[in-house]
């Protein structure tokens, strides 16, 4: 452990703070695109926090398809 260092799970309201973080270009370098908007990382977030049910069951379908 690091002192002063606490991981908690990722929230919608991280976007914020996350575009300035991943807003150099450089990042971008070798994988190309570029920075993504407050909104879309939102978006994304939204997503990857929602989770899956809890017995596994169901499963996220990818945008667009039933």
């Amino acid at each position: 452990m690091v002192p002063g260092v606490a991981l908690r799970p990722l929230t919608v309201g991280d976007a914020e703070v996350m575009s300035h973080v991943l807003a150099d270009p450089t990042l971008y370098e070798f994988t190309g695109g570029g920075p993504a908007s407050v909104e879309e990382l939102k978006r994304r977030y939204a997503i990857q926090t929602r989770g899956n049910s809890a017995d596994g069951a169901e499963e996220d379908q990818p945008r667009g398809r039933p």
